[in-house]
């Protein structure tokens, strides 16, 4: 990610971060809650769209909250006891508050 000198995201980032929600918002709306799709293709919606950007941005939160807290892989520390010590949210928690 990229900050600028004071702080704050840079605004290309800001967009592409709301197009993705976009993105998943209006998949969300038309595909998840629509009672004329089967769940067997909602869950590969899920597997195919969700899931790999999901397990792309659990991976870089807990690698970056690894190294604030100064552990590493060998310390064996879970993802949720490094958030737990840090006292900070999932990032899927705070984006599920988020959609639509």
């Amino acid at each position: 990610m990229v900050f600028t000198s004071d702080g704050s995201r840079n605004k290309d980032i800001d967009t592409r971060i709301g197009k993705a929600n976009a993105v998943l918002c209006e998949l969300y709306c038309s595909v998840v809650t629509k009672r004329e799709i089967s769940m067997t293709a909602k869950l590969l919606v899920f597997k195919s769209v969700f899931v790999p950007i999901l397990s792309k941005e659990q991976t870089a939160e807990v690698g970056y909250l690894r190294r604030v807290l100064g552990v590493t892989l060998c310390d064996k520390e879970h993802r949720s006891e490094i958030r737990k010590a840090l006292d900070v949210k999932s990032l899927l928690q705070i984006e599920k508050t988020q959609l639509c």
